[in-house]
Formats: structure tokens, sequence, C-alpha cells
């Protein structure tokens, strides 16, 4: 029970920042585990694979107040490969497009982009009834 709008706002606020906080940990998750499919295609002759795309995947921490609520998910450019000559923002971009001879199931971050809006929406739906 809220006793003033003040209280209301708070209330509201603390279960947005819940339901984002959620929402990242799965956003963060899903993208794991569609960079972790790429490896389930392909076997590479030419390259050797290293697992090291493995640990790009990030998300900034929830942030915000009131009516807006943000988290970025994003690639980790500044890994670092111990064979080939890409940079790890290359590796990210060919791997991520399936060009330049790369095996193995592109377009991961663009499927868990994809996916955010209705991961967003199920973690609201916790905190607020769309009745």
């Amino acid at each position: 029970m809220v006793n003033s709008f003040a209280e209301l706002e708070s209330a509201i606020s603390r279960d947005l920042a819940s339901a984002m906080t959620g929402a990242r940990n799965e956003v963060k998750e899903k993208l794991e585990d569609n960079v972790m499919d790429y490896y389930s295609q392909g076997s590479p002759k030419i390259y050797k694979r290293t697992g090291t795309l493995l640990t790009s995947p990030e998300t900034t921490p929830v942030s915000g107040g009131g009516k807006e609520w943000k988290f970025t998910a994003y690639m980790d450019e500044s890994i670092s490969y111990s064979t080939g000559t890409y940079s790890g923002d290359e590796v990210i971009d060919v791997t991520e497009k399936g060009v330049s001879g790369v095996l193995g199931k592109s377009g991961y971050f663009h499927r868990t982009e994809d996916e955010i809006p209705d991961i967003v929406d199920k973690h609201m739906s916790k905190y607020f009834d769309r009745a």
C-alpha cells in the first residue's frame, strides 16, 4: 500500500530496475548461448579455433531512472588472438557476417537483438500486468 504519489513512483522505479536487471541478465545469457552456437557449425581447416570469441559477449549495468532505463549488450572488441592476423574487432565482424572464409553459425548478435523485445516484455510482465 502506498500513501503518496512519491511512494508510488518509488515503487514503480524499483520494479522497473528489477525487471530491467532480469532482462539484462537474460540477454547476456542469450548472447553467450548464441555465440556458443556459432561453434556448432563447420570445422575449419585453414585456421585454428581458439574459443576466444566466447569471452566477448558483454552487457553494461542497468542505469537510468524515472521513465528511462537502459543497458547495452555488445561484443567486447578488445579481445586478442594468439593465432592469425585479425584483431578482435575484425574477428567479431567476419564471424557475425559469415564472410572471409570463416566457418560457423554467423548472425549470433543479430539473433540476440531480435530476441531482446520479447525478453524485456517477459521481465516487465512479472511486475506490471497489462490487463
